[in-house]
């Protein structure tokens, strides 16, 4: 921790990436997870993704066979290691993976179709929510997408409760938790700028 702020060191020197049943991607509960955001969108085979907060690569592997780049970031030197190992033992051509704030990729402006921040915000404090938002639409090309699964419980769910369109190419949607009132506020599963 940094200035009482849990940050990349955390994730880099703790066991937060060797839970078993997500280090497991066949598990039932990733396999439920792919399957949720594949629901939520379909990308298209010519089409660039960003795999934000990428974590273990689930999304960034899952998804590699329906698009032609991934580009998976993470601030954890930990999750980039644990990423290039799999990448190792499973080589896709189209998937590299980056050491970078997602609020500061470094990654070409106006040339991804999507970015995917998948359990993503829960983990970020309210300042680098908004930088992270604000480097994802430098990314995304005119008319790209911005998708935000996640599984805790949104605050003011939509009628459905299930997702919520918010405005242009943004989407956010829990990927099961019932929706609830959150004590403590929780945050918007709407992304505004």
């Amino acid at each position: 921790m940094t200035d009482g702020r849990i940050g990349k060191e955390y994730y880099d020197s703790t066991a937060y990436f060797d839970a078993e049943h997500i280090t497991d991607h066949e598990s039932p509960f990733q396999r439920y997870r792919v399957a949720k955001v594949l629901e939520l969108y379909r990308p298209g085979p010519r089409e660039r993704m960003v795999d934000m907060g990428c974590g273990w690569g689930t999304f960034s592997f899952a998804l590699a066979d329906h698009v032609a780049e991934v580009v998976g970031v993470d601030f954890s030197e930990k999750s980039v290691a644990l990423c290039n190992r799999r990448l190792e033992r499973e080589p896709k051509a189209n998937v590299r993976f980056l050491c970078a704030d997602g609020g500061n990729t470094g990654l070409e402006s106006g040339a991804w179709d999507l970015v995917l921040a998948a359990d993503l915000f829960e983990h970020l404090y309210p300042e680098d929510s908004m930088r992270v938002v604000t480097e994802a639409f430098r990314l995304l090309r005119p008319g790209g997408h911005l998708k935000v699964p996640h599984s805790w419980p949104v605050q003011n769910p939509p009628p459905s409760g299930r997702r919520e369109r918010c405005g242009g190419n943004v989407t956010a949607m829990s990927l099961g938790a019932q929706p609830e009132r959150r004590p403590h506020g929780g945050a918007s599963s709407c992304l505004r700028t």
